[in-house]
């Protein structure tokens, strides 16, 4: 597989040399007919020397039986959903409210877009957040911009393989991006009005000197076009003042860390052994056709007995009755069960739940409450860290967004992902209280302790208020009886 490396489509090496991995991962997550269609890329052919039309359709035969088991697909969508189990704290500044409920300018909301964000980075180690300007030839009000122009950032996410180049540059002691290249798929529509086709382009940010000696964020869209590959669209963005962006307004999330380097993919390793689990189910599938059925065995049988007595036909069953000669048996030839594959199978399918596919576990299996908290802190501890670089890039995000419709507050979000593991037992809470009401522990640190399980979602000077007025309205004068 080759890429450009010239040009505006250039690729660096450290993408190139993941776009397997991640299109490993892509098809086993979206499922067993994509992993199918792969081929031999995943399932090789047990005889690829012989390229007759008879082991062509063997072949495709073996691969219609195998069954693949998305282990991979399962643990996505669970693990996925486990970190929005509650819903993320997110508090915006007056101004960014529209982008909670569309983020995108297509109807998606903040929360969505970072849960399918979040799913990206767990799976793939890498995702990339654009805040996207419209293009404003002067400086006009923030009112003008939202609510006469309807004009507005939203958010593009890019996987990782569209994220194809980059550099830095050193500001102080800060290292900022200087160049970012991006591949997109444009849809266009055809002569007929009706059909779409999508065209490859590329959307490069750039930060330029300006004429007064600062920097400036430019974005050119290059296409193939029939002069060849041409910049088709230039602007430079701008901020509500009307003052060029001094910054890339793109952040590169990571499994790992925010930077610009490629993390490791976390479930790179979970989707290699659900594939290594499909070829065995070929091999074992194939074996159950071969030898799964019972084999007829003559012995002692004659030619002129066969072609004169039973006609070259042979009926068994129980409404059938054999006429043999004399001397002459007839056997059912059973193979023996292949345990070595199903062996194997099964070997992988324990490995599978080693590398975090709980949800694949037998259900059956008792464990104590701190078995349990240990098997999903194993799992916890790659999502979390995720969640707390989804949540960083999306604050980020909206900074750049609050710049261009003058807005200096900064977005608070917070991706719960430990709920689950922090949620507290009852026998646990009641010891909190009494550590709370011993002295032991503030109201405030009982408090945020509740909050991180789950139990308290209101911040501590809205709870003050309203314990106060609920103890308030509880309270009832006891009338004085008059002595007789």
């Amino acid at each position: 597989m080759s890429y450009e490396q010239t040009g505006v489509a250039f690729f660096r090496e450290e993408v190139c040399s993941r776009l397997e991995d991640w299109q490993l991962i892509n098809d086993c997550i979206a499922g067993q007919r994509t992993v199918k269609a792969a081929g031999t890329t995943y399932l090789p052919m047990p005889n690829a020397d012989d390229t007759s039309r008879e082991n062509v359709a063997r072949y495709a035969q073996y691969k219609q039986r195998a069954v693949f088991y998305n282990v991979t697909r399962r643990t996505h969508k669970g693990l996925t959903a486990l970190a929005f189990v509650d819903p993320p704290t997110i508090v915006l500044p007056t101004g960014l409210d529209s982008l909670r409920l569309d983020i995108d300018g297509g109807g998606v909301s903040l929360q969505q877009q970072m849960q399918a964000t979040l799913g990206k980075v767990a799976a793939l180690g890498r995702c990339g957040l654009l805040t996207d300007y419209p293009v404003v030839n002067a400086p006009v009000s923030r009112a003008s911009l939202v609510a006469n122009l309807g004009l507005r950032p939203i958010m593009r996410t890019y996987d990782p393989q569209d994220i194809i180049n980059w550099r830095t540059m050193s500001i102080g002691a800060r290292t900022v991006p200087s160049l970012i290249v991006l591949a997109e798929s444009c849809p266009v529509t055809t002569d007929d009005g009706f059909g779409i086709e999508y065209v490859q382009q590329w959307r490069v940010l750039r930060l330029v000197d300006t004429p007064s000696g600062g920097l400036a964020c430019s974005t050119t869209i290059y296409r193939d076009t029939d002069a060849g590959r041409q910049p088709v669209e230039t602007h430079v963005l701008l901020d509500s003042a009307g003052n060029p962006l001094q910054s890339i307004p793109f952040v590169a999330i990571g499994s790992e860390n925010n930077d610009l380097a490629v993390d490791d993919p976390p479930m790179l390793d979970l989707a290699n052994m659900n594939i290594a689990h499909y070829c065995d189910s070929a091999d074992y599938q194939e074996s159950v056709f071969i030898c799964g059925q019972a084999t007829p065995v003559l012995t002692g049988m004659t030619k002129d007995w066969w072609e004169g007595v039973m006609q070259k036909k042979l009926s068994i069953g129980s409404r059938a009755a054999v006429a043999l000669p004399q001397g002459s048996d007839l056997k059912l030839v059973q193979a023996q069960t292949n345990g070595m594959v199903r062996e194997a199978m099964q070997d992988k399918e324990r490995q599978m739940v080693a590398l975090g596919a709980r949800l694949i576990q037998s259900r059956e299996v008792q464990r104590t409450a701190t078995e349990a908290r240990i098997e999903t802190a194993s799992e916890m501890s790659v999502l979390s860290t995720c969640a707390s670089n989804v949540a960083a890039a999306y604050v980020q995000a909206l900074t750049w967004a609050g710049q261009f419709v003058g807005v200096s507050g900064t977005a608070t979000i917070d991706i719960h992902a430990n709920a689950e593991l922090e949620r507290m037992t009852p026998a646990e809470r009641a010891q909190l209280m009494s550590e709370v009401q011993n002295g032991l522990l503030s109201w405030t640190e009982g408090r945020r302790k509740m909050r991180q399980s789950g139990l308290a979602t209101d911040e501590d000077e809205k709870a003050v208020i309203e314990i106060a007025a609920r103890k308030q309205s509880q309270t009832v004068a006891v009338p004085q009886v008059a002595q007789q």
